[in-house]
């Protein structure tokens, strides 16, 4: 999988429609697609299991692939998350850290 988005939004809003049920689910937050896609396809979790209080080791990723996660992560948004993502990281924090503060998102001039 090539991610290819560049991502903006609210804080939070990938941990809320996280919580949604995967049948009403129809976030157009790029970083909630993301995540699912990743998650789902990449990684064999269902998604059932995708609740913003979940860490990422209770969905069953070892540190092998907590690491692709990030490195995955990274590429599809150009945030480095790969020192902020552990086996204790819930998604909720995961969404937190992939979210471009004022500072990474002005433009330099």
């Amino acid at each position: 999988m090539q991610p290819s988005t560049t991502l903006a939004g609210s804080p939070g809003t990938c941990a809320r429609s996280l919580s949604a049920s995967p049948r009403t689910r129809r976030s157009h937050d790029p970083r909630d697609q993301l995540i699912t896609t990743l998650l789902t396809d990449e990684f064999g979790v269902s998604a059932d299991r995708l609740v913003p209080s979940v860490t990422v080791r209770q969905l069953g990723l070892d540190s092998l692939s907590i690491a692709e996660l990030a490195m995955l992560l990274e590429e599809g948004t150009g945030i480095n998350i790969e020192n902020l993502l552990t086996e204790h990281s819930t998604l909720e924090e995961l969404t937190t850290a992939l979210t471009p503060t004022p500072q990474a998102s002005a433009v330099v001039g």
